[in-house]
């Protein structure tokens, strides 16, 4: 984010003028930086000095940073907002609420932004999907996230990242069970989940002492192709980043 804050600095000394580009890029480093307080300074002054780039495209990039930051709470205020100025929220706009209600634990919400979506006639689509069960699964809200996947396997929009999401939420809360069994399902299903997603379940039944449940994923994951996330380097990143490398 200062090496952004850097070069925008820069592109006003030799007088060149920020567009929409300029802008997104700003938002995706304030997303992975996870600063949404300098997303919200660097939306007021697109508003003041650009006022022709503020455009439902730019309030997604805003939403995904706070949604990526934290703030489910300024979220919902800020697509309230959106409405207010008459601007017609796309299928993005709905995912990143999907997200904010889910992140809140508010299902009545979730449930009745799926209503509205489709009395509009906007598509739910399998990211909206995605991002309830990351937000009910990160909150620790697992029979939650659970019925959202169940729903997604239903209409046919389940994807191999949602199955990571309800993984992870299983890892930080210890259920090795609900982890082993989602991924069991997923093979099923003929999904590939992410190396990774193989990774957590068995270091989190690792963690808790639970042989058995190491030696089965392990015989899983030899039958989804995925033993060589054994054989490689890989990162994981919640509030710090960590590198592994398996060695055994």
């Amino acid at each position: 984010m200062q090496s952004a804050d850097k070069l925008q600095r820069e592109m006003k000394e030799v007088g060149l003028s920020a567009d929409a580009h300029t802008f997104t890029a700003a938002f995706k480093a304030c997303y992975a930086s996870k600063d949404w307080q300098r997303a919200l300074n660097i939306f007021l002054e697109m508003e003041a000095q650009h006022p022709k780039l503020v455009t439902v495209s730019m309030w997604n990039e805003l939403l995904a940073v706070l949604l990526n930051g934290g703030k489910p709470e300024l979220l919902v205020a800020k697509v309230a907002e959106m409405a207010k100025c008459g601007l017609k929220l796309n299928t993005l706009t709905y995912s990143r609420l999907l997200g904010a209600h889910a992140a809140l634990g508010d299902r009545t919400k979730v449930d009745s932004v799926i209503s509205e979506m489709q009395a509009a006639g906007v598509e739910v689509t399998p990211r909206c999907r995605s991002n309830i069960v990351d937000a009910y699964a990160t909150r620790g809200e697992l029979q939650l996230a659970e019925e959202t996947l169940e729903a997604a396997v239903k209409e046919g929009a389940v994807q191999p990242h949602m199955i990571k999401h309800m993984v992870r939420g299983c890892m930080r809360q210890g259920d090795v069970p609900r982890a082993q069994r989602w991924l069991q399902r997923s093979l099923s299903l003929g999904l590939n989940p992410p190396e990774a997603t193989w990774h957590m379940a068995i270091d989190s039944a690792h963690t808790g002492g639970d042989i058995n449940a190491v030696d089965a994923l392990w015989r899983d994951a030899e039958a989804a192709g995925a033993l060589n996330l054994y054989r490689s380097i890989w990162y994981s990143s919640d509030n710090v980043q960590t590198l592994h490398l398996n060695l055994d």
